[in-house]
């Protein structure tokens, strides 16, 4: 069985994840840890070259203590970045 091919919002997601654990000053074994993942997969999730599912997306929300709400937003508006960089 192949792995599921990564979309924008996967790639959104993971930037979003990246900025704000950056923003908290938070390294990525902790967030790993925190999330239950292995830091192998937390720096292909925030390179967008793994698709991110929504258990994972909703473990590192937790760890970072950030809303669902509030990180779905800031995954729409990075969808909307990424998209003004595709043209």
């Amino acid at each position: 069985m192949s792995a599921p091919s990564v979309t924008p919002e996967d790639r959104a997601a993971g930037r979003v994840i990246e900025a704000e654990r950056e923003r908290r000053g938070m390294p990525v074994s902790e967030l790993a840890r925190r999330a239950g993942i292995s830091r192998g997969s937390l720096y292909g999730y925030m390179a967008g070259e793994r698709a991110m599912t929504l258990g994972v997306f909703r473990a590192l929300c937790d760890a970072l203590e950030v809303t669902r709400e509030e990180a779905a937003e800031s995954v729409a508006r990075e969808l909307i970045a990424l998209e003004g960089t595709e043209e």
